[in-house]
């Protein structure tokens, strides 16, 4: 069996745990879903007066504020912080990078500069080139280098190269699980809302207090009796998003990955908060903690830390 170039595969773990950052979204009947959902008593309360919750499901299900969101970053310009560490085997810190950056917009083209700089370990090999796969996608998720033009609004470029493709595959993955991608030994674990998949998980939409807001929290947990990583029948852990009551904005999301194949195992932790500068909103600080390990490569275990700011 042919699983690809291990360059292949760590592209296909990384950019899968990352592009959640960008898009998760679910294409499923809604009537189908709602019967699995657990409601707390506010909720409840709330759709005896004017909170429609099939509605509500279904444009939770559909929603796509997230990636408006990330998408914003391409046409605004802000200031930013990288924080990346990368770990050994006994947990120390072999490698890290930190610099401060901002991004210039003049549409339709976009451009960074970088300051403060500060690398150690092992993160640069003698020609100045990334030693780790974690460190060369997180350069192409969130560095520009140059000067990048764009002619629509979307996440990708015309002319994709193959790892451009196999990303928007992954993209594709988050907002359709229910289309055809092609995602190495995966299946269809992902598609958290099939009727095969849904028995693993609990459904939970709750009210809740959210850094002054109130918000319905949407949350997605693999029932315990799943848990074990000897069961496998699972990819997404847990998935929680904070949605603003007033006009249903994301207003943060976190989520747990997990796989374990013959070619490929990964363990993910994410983190992100939008925020809104009074005008649109962006993504304010990304969080991400994860390890994974390919055939034929060492495992990488890293961090690393986006604070994003000043936008206008």
């Amino acid at each position: 069996m042919n699983f690809g170039s291990s360059k292949t595969i760590s592209l296909y773990i990384f950019s899968l745990t990352c592009s959640l950052t960008y898009m998760v979204s679910f294409a499923q009947d809604t009537n189908t879903i709602y019967r699995y959902f657990q409601l707390d008593s506010i909720v409840i309360e709330a759709s005896k007066n004017d909170l429609d919750v099939p509605a509500f499901i279904d444009y939770m299900i559909h929603d796509k504020s997230f990636y408006k969101a990330f998408r914003n970053l391409r046409s605004a310009n802000y200031q930013f912080t990288n924080q990346i560490e990368l770990f050994n085997r006994k947990n120390d810190v072999a490698a890290s990078y930190n610099s401060e950056a901002v991004q210039f917009f003049e549409a339709p083209c976009r451009s960074m500069t970088e300051k403060n700089k500060k690398v150690t370990g092992n993160f640069l090999n003698k020609k100045g080139e990334y030693n780790y796969y974690t460190a060369k996608l997180y350069d192409r998720l969130f560095f520009t280098h140059g000067k990048v033009c764009i002619q629509d609004s979307s996440l990708e470029t015309n002319n994709a190269s193959k790892m451009e493709n196999y990303v928007s595959e992954l993209k594709k993955l988050m907002f359709d699980p229910g289309s055809d991608t092609h995602i190495p030994l995966m299946g269809n674990k992902t598609n958290i809302f099939d009727p095969q998949m849904s028995k693993y998980y609990t459904y939970q939409l709750k009210s809740v207090e959210l850094a002054g807001h109130r918000t319905y929290l949407f949350d997605i947990a693999v029932k315990p009796e799943y848990q074990s990583r000897k069961e496998n029948k699972t990819v997404i852990k847990r998935l929680l998003t904070w949605f603003d009551l007033g006009n249903k904005q994301i207003l943060k999301r976190q989520y747990e990955l997990e796989g374990n194949t013959i070619a490929y195992s990964f363990h993910v932790n994410m983190d992100v908060d939008i925020t809104f500068d009074g005008h649109r909103y962006y993504p304010k600080e990304i969080n991400y903690d994860g390890e994974w390990k390919i055939i034929g490569r060492k495992k990488e275990n890293a961090k690393f830390k986006v604070l994003i700011q000043n936008f206008h």
